[in-house]
């Protein structure tokens, strides 16, 4: 559903230098590693990615980290979501400090294609971590003093990382701290995520990102009610795809206007 909403909104339109600091450890399982991948690529789908808007860069880590594209190298999804694909799994740590020293020490600068005076934020992906919980809070810290938010997102068992990267998170923790039992979890949060990155700096969160949310919500459900009406429309009445959209987009910009 996450992906025929999208087709109408884009949840976040601001200007936004975002890094996901990917895990690539062959301690995953080949299944979890594709689909920690659609999470991400879900979570494309919900940002305006363009030359003049939001751009994203991808830190890979294991037992260390690279920056495999630069913040200014791509301004498509699909060329992002191709990048993404070529990250393959190797090492078999869980270095979290590794990915937040490289995202401080390269993503966010000129060299790593930042831009100045825009708004910055890490999503930092860890199912578990092998980087003591003092280097962590070290690397956060140093993260967080170049002027960018770090949103932390774990899932599985695994208490002591949950407990270290909510620790490290920026504050309010409710807002930058998520856990999941599972990867496949992750698609649950995907909205909070996104609406937390989008209002980085969360003091200036406001009816803007309530109605952000507010607006996926009732698009979701408006879809669901009016989708077996439009089946009926092109099945008996043998409307056409097109006018059948167009009743669904009518809808959709009446509710968003009401909202507003």
């Amino acid at each position: 559903m996450n992906i025929f909403i999208s087709f109408f909104f884009v949840a976040c339109d601001k200007k936004l230098d975002v890094i996901y600091g990917i895990p690539t450890s062959t301690s995953m399982s080949a299944g979890e590693f594709q689909e920690l991948k659609s999470f991400i690529k879900d979570n494309l789908r919900f940002l305006n990615i363009a030359n003049d808007k939001i751009h994203v860069s991808f830190v890979p880590y294991s037992d260390s980290a690279t920056q495999s594209i630069k913040l200014d190298q791509f301004y498509t999804r699909q060329a992002l979501e191709a990048a993404l694909d070529n990250i393959q799994q190797s090492g078999s740590g869980f270095n979290i400090a590794e990915a937040l020293n490289r995202a401080s020490d390269n993503g966010f600068t000129i060299f790593g294609g930042t831009r100045p005076s825009i708004p910055k934020v890490m999503i930092l992906l860890a199912p578990k971590s092998t980087s003591s919980q003092a280097a962590a809070a070290q690397a956060a810290t140093k993260l967080k003093s170049v002027g960018a938010k770090l949103i932390t997102v774990s899932w599985g068992p695994d208490q002591s990382n949950q407990n270290i990267l909510k620790a490290i998170s920026s504050q309010p923790k409710r807002k930058f701290s998520y856990h999941s039992p599972d990867v496949i979890g992750l698609n649950d949060e995907t909205n909070n995520i996104i609406n937390t990155a989008c209002y980085c700096k969360y003091d200036e969160e406001g009816k803007g990102a309530h109605f952000s949310l507010m607006t996926s919500c009732i698009a979701e459900i408006v879809a669901i009610t009016i989708l077996p009406f439009i089946k009926v429309l092109e099945d008996n009445f043998k409307f056409p795809r097109c006018f059948s959209f167009k009743i669904i987009v009518s809808v959709l910009l009446i509710s968003q206007f009401f909202l507003n």
